[in-house]
């Protein structure tokens, strides 16, 4: 039995789940699709799904740089418009580098607060190439400008002994929230200072503030009263639960801020 396929009715969705399921054959409906390629129009009748599958029926090649639309992914239908643009590109600017992104994921297989490597980063490598595209600018009098990633970076990966706190493990919510807060500044003169570059390799600057990573999130944003929106990109041994440190860059306001008690609330 062949079942050709049309789009079911919304009520009919489950007999049609059903069909699939007892794997009946089932054709596509062909279709008309207008395709223009590069300033070359042509009508072509097909029965696949995407975009994709009719570029790779009609051995039309693209890379990341040419235009595509509607997108790779996107479905097919009747009287359908594909517009493909290729480029070409024009000059290559000098290679740059990429820095990798730190992860970080709390593990109770260290003691609390402890950070360890697990993986090292890699630097990518990227590059600006100029472009054009021919079909719509001959002349090449409006160029374009992307970057091309041409190796990938490597994430480095550091693992963060949870935290113990008292009762069930706490995770912030968006709503507001009250902190104890402790200002530091990494300088000599504050005996409490853990150094001048945070668990995330961050300069320790105004704006970085350390925290318990099983309730704040490193890498969150964080709005501190009296203090300003924040960083969450450090911890420390004896940050536990609802307890904060917000970074000075001077012993005195560092010293003016003390310890209190403020509301914070996440930003993302």
């Amino acid at each position: 039995m062949l079942i050709r396929r049309a789009v079911p009715p919304r009520g009919y969705r489950i007999v049609w789940a059903l069909v699939l399921c007892l794997g009946i054959p089932v054709r596509a409906e062909p279709k008309s699709v207008n395709l223009n390629v590069d300033g070359r129009a042509t009508v072509v009748t097909t029965e696949v799904e995407t975009v994709a599958d009719l570029l790779r029926a009609q051995k039309i090649q693209v890379s990341e740089l040419d235009q595509v639309f509607p997108p790779l992914g996107a479905l097919l239908t009747a009287e359908a418009f594909v517009l493909v643009r290729h480029a070409r590109i024009i000059k290559r600017r000098p290679e740059r580098t990429l820095q990798p992104a730190v992860q970080v994921r709390v593990t109770e297989a260290l003691p609390p607060g402890m950070i360890a490597l697990q993986r090292r980063g890699r630097p990518g490598r990227v590059q600006e190439v100029v472009l054009i595209y021919p079909a719509d600018d001959p002349e090449g009098q409006f160029p374009n400008t992307q970057l091309v990633v041409l190796e990938p970076p490597q994430d480095e990966l550091l693992l963060v002994g949870k935290a113990e706190t008292d009762g069930p493990p706490l995770m912030a919510s968006r709503g507001p929230m009250e902190l104890n807060a402790t200002a530091y500044c990494p300088s000599p003169r504050d005996p409490t200072s853990g150094g001048s570059s945070t668990c995330l390799g961050l300069p320790a600057v105004y704006g970085i503030v350390a925290v318990d990573p099983t309730f704040i999130c490193l890498g969150s944003h964080v709005y501190v009263e009296r203090y300003g929106h924040a960083l969450a990109a450090d911890v420390g041994g004896a940050i536990k639960g609802r307890k904060i440190d917000v970074c000075y860059e001077s012993y005195p306001l560092a010293s003016a801020f003390g310890r209190r008690r403020v509301t914070a609330r996440l930003l993302d």
